[in-house]
């Protein structure tokens, strides 16, 4: 009965270290991401040494919202895509066509979801965001071919299931 409070204070010391772990990993995450943004403030993407750093850059940018930047970076990379990774292509491609999304440039968002689903043909993701952009510009039947080309290619897809419930009549 006397070790009763003592366990509690066992189990409260516990908690607040896992706390003080967490934040802490949280502050330091964030300082490299102040330390790199504050780095490319002070340079072009011509005056980075590798395309690592100008893909990890206009990553950061895409996470940060600074859609300015990202897209200088995004471009930047875009033109010289053979130096970088498929992959990497792929969801510069993808991050673009979220951006133009968001604009409603409708045109833009189709070529650059479809410039990523050339790069990865099977991506969910990207596939279901083209299908949600052809439903956005009314063209149902092509939202249609793209949500069952989904639910062909990954069968216990619930979203792709529940959208195409949603669509209007498609001839």
């Amino acid at each position: 009965m006397n070790n009763f409070p003592i366990i509690y204070l066992v189990i409260i010391v516990i908690l607040f270290t896992l706390l003080a772990y967490i934040l802490t990993a949280q502050i330091v995450f964030i300082y490299k991401e102040n330390q790199q943004i504050n780095f490319w403030r002070v340079q072009s993407p011509a005056d980075l040494s590798s395309n690592e750093e100008i893909f990890a850059i206009s990553q950061i940018c895409w996470r940060r919202q600074i859609y300015l930047n990202a897209l200088i970076y995004s471009k930047n990379i875009l033109s010289n895509k053979f130096q970088y990774g498929e992959k990497q292509i792929s969801k510069i491609f993808f991050q673009l066509g979220k951006l133009y999304s968001s604009l409603k440039c409708y045109d833009q968002t189709i070529f650059n979801y479809n410039s990523s689903l050339e790069i990865e043909p099977n991506s969910a993701q990207v596939m279901l965001e083209l299908a949600r952009t052809f439903q956005r510009v009314k063209q149902y039947s092509l939202a249609l071919q793209t949500y069952n080309k989904i639910i062909k290619l990954y069968p216990n897809n619930r979203l792709a299931e529940k959208e195409v419930s949603r669509l209007p009549y498609v001839k």
